[in-house]
């Protein structure tokens, strides 16, 4: 009787498993968007940087750890972080804009953590992060999205030219470990500066 016993749990576990297969939804992939200064070449490594958070105030307590995750991919890449007080051969900026639909589905969804920032030098196509994510979103108030924007330019002065920036973007559903703001930063910067630095004004999806 307890061989008999074991075997039917067994059995019912497994018709189960299905069940709980269905129920795990797959992360949703990064749509990554890259541009090159024409002009110039993309920055190569090895190079050191300086990283700032676009975002003031209580917004740049999100954009840290989006900008900790830049840092992070720029480091595997082989440049190295400009010590404190040294001219950086290269300054990154990082904007985030982070979005859920409104609950009543008639808003275009909050943003926060939103820094500045348009164009795609001067072809037309801007990748800036803006604060409507409804696109993204289509109503959807299961999900949370999320856009960043990497600039880098050469050198530190006000009118150093920007040489390369990336957009990417991403959809978690709401509670789901995908949303939580620490895996959502790093996932972002990986696709981001995956196949670095990418054909100029071509978007790709990462998985």
């Amino acid at each position: 009787m307890h061989s008999y016993a074991k075997a039917c749990a067994a059995a019912a576990w497994l018709l189960v498993l299905p069940g709980l297969t269905g129920c795990m939804a797959p992360i949703p992939p990064v749509s990554v968007t890259r541009f090159h200064n024409p002009n110039l070449a993309p920055p190569h490594a090895p190079g050191s940087f300086a990283i700032f958070d676009s975002a003031p105030g209580a917004a740049a307590t999100l954009d840290a750890s989006f900008s900790g995750a830049v840092a992070r991919e720029l480091q595997t890449l082989g440049f190295t972080r400009a010590a404190a007080g040294a001219t950086p051969d290269y300054v990154v900026r990082v904007d985030v804009a982070r979005a859920e639909a409104a609950a009543d589905n008639r808003g275009g969804g909050v943003s926060v953590g939103v820094g500045g920032g348009t164009g795609g030098y001067h072809s037309g196509v801007g990748v800036g992060v803006g604060l409507d994510l409804s696109r993204l979103l289509a109503g959807d108030t299961s999900r949370i999205a999320t856009r960043m924007r990497v600039t880098i330019a050469a050198g530190a002065g006000d009118d150093a030219p920007l040489v390369w920036e990336a957009r990417g973007e991403t959809l978690a559903r709401r509670n789901s470990p995908a949303a939580q703001v620490g895996l959502v930063a790093d996932k972002l910067a990986r696709a981001v500066f995956s196949a670095y630095p990418g054909n100029n004004g071509e978007t790709i999806s990462v998985p």
